[in-house]
């Protein structure tokens, strides 16, 4: 009872943040190898970037919605900057692979960037199993790009359960299995699924995978109950009947993207915010002056209305937060303080 109560506190600050934001948030290629090098001018600011190649890195598989998401980012980047940025899929760990390269491997020339995904980034050091020598105050930050609520779905042939009270009341009994990519506090699919563990009693059980597009395969194939996802892993597949979106834990009905679709709290009285805000950044040590050329571009490239409308389309809410002034820095830091509380970890130093 203790830890419920605690959940249900925690959930409430964290609905709050996702209404909030920070300072300067507003609401609405194929895999390359870096060409990418360390030489002299490309150290400096003046020749930057130096009619080299940009490469992104996203730590998830092919498809999926941080991929798509990287994929409109980059060309937009690019633009901005008159340069071609490729995306470069580096999956394992739930991005941790991509991270480690970035941040032990990676030279600091403005030539690579990463993105990276709250709360996974933010509570690494705190993972009980493996857990990792950095987090996000490691990294050069960027910018903040969208927050993707969660979402609870399951096949549109389903006859175990007909909505999600039901579903709720069925798994109190059974243990249901979902795919996600991060068996840990850090992964918010997985967060969402203990959460709702602590508040109902249900059995939801992961299975690990590299992505969320493997998540909608094991659903689709029968190897999985149901599929835990952000809305711009699940839109398309509920727009187009292969599932069914029950439910969004979101602090009110997402609108914009799923009007029909209630909150979790709609459905149970029980508030369950969970999300995945996703960023931008490069490696530590980047000359400040490349580093302030990266960040007017990327907030740039994620407020321009074209990125803006295809973000919408894939299910994802646009919500920029600038790594001036480290808002970025301290909204991570908010995300991070309000997990941690939710299942009772005590934070590490940095």
């Amino acid at each position: 009872m203790k830890r419920r109560f605690a959940l249900a506190l925690a959930v409430v600050m964290l609905a709050a943040l996702c209404l909030s934001g920070c300072g300067g948030s507003a609401q609405t290629g194929e895999d390359s190898q870096s060409s990418s090098s360390a030489g002299g001018e490309t150290t400096g600011s003046g020749n930057w970037p130096n009619d080299s190649t940009i490469r992104l890195i996203c730590g998830f598989s092919a498809g999926g919605s941080s991929d798509l998401m990287c994929r409109i980012f980059a060309e937009a980047l690019g633009k901005e900057l008159g340069q071609t940025v490729v995306v470069e899929n580096l999956p394992g760990s739930g991005g941790h692979v991509s991270w480690n390269e970035v941040v032990h491997n990676t030279e600091p020339d403005g030539y690579t960037i990463c993105v990276i995904n709250s709360p996974g980034i933010c509570i690494c050091k705190e993972q009980a199993e493996n857990p990792r020598d950095y987090n996000h105050t490691d990294f050069d930050l960027l910018g903040n790009h969208v927050s993707d609520y969660g979402t609870v779905c399951w096949k549109t042939d389903e006859t175990r359960w007909s909505d999600f009270n039901s579903l709720i009341e069925y798994a109190k009994e059974h243990e249901l299995l979902y795919g996600t990519s991060q068996m840990n506090i850090g992964g918010d699919d997985y967060a969402f699924a203990e959460m709702m563990n602590a508040a109902f009693g249900t059995k939801f059980s992961a299975v690990i995978t590299e992505g969320s597009k493997d998540n909608e395969v094991l659903l689709l194939n029968g190897s999985c109950d149901l599929l835990i996802g952000n809305i711009g892993d699940t839109l398309v597949g509920d727009q187009g009947g292969t599932f069914k979106i029950g439910a969004v834990a979101a602090p009110e009905r997402v609108t914009d993207l799923i009007p029909d679709v209630p909150t979790v709290k709609e459905l149970t009285g029980q508030e369950i915010v969970s999300f995945s805000a996703r960023g931008y950044a490069t490696a530590p040590g980047t000359d400040p002056a490349i580093l302030e050329k990266l960040r007017q571009a990327t907030e740039a490239a994620i407020t321009n209305p074209d990125t803006i409308e295809q973000m919408n389309a894939m299910g994802c809410v646009t919500n920029f937060v600038t790594a001036e002034d480290d808002s970025y820095l301290n909204y991570m830091n908010d995300v991070r303080k309000l997990y941690l509380d939710i299942f009772g970890i005590e934070m590490i130093p940095d």
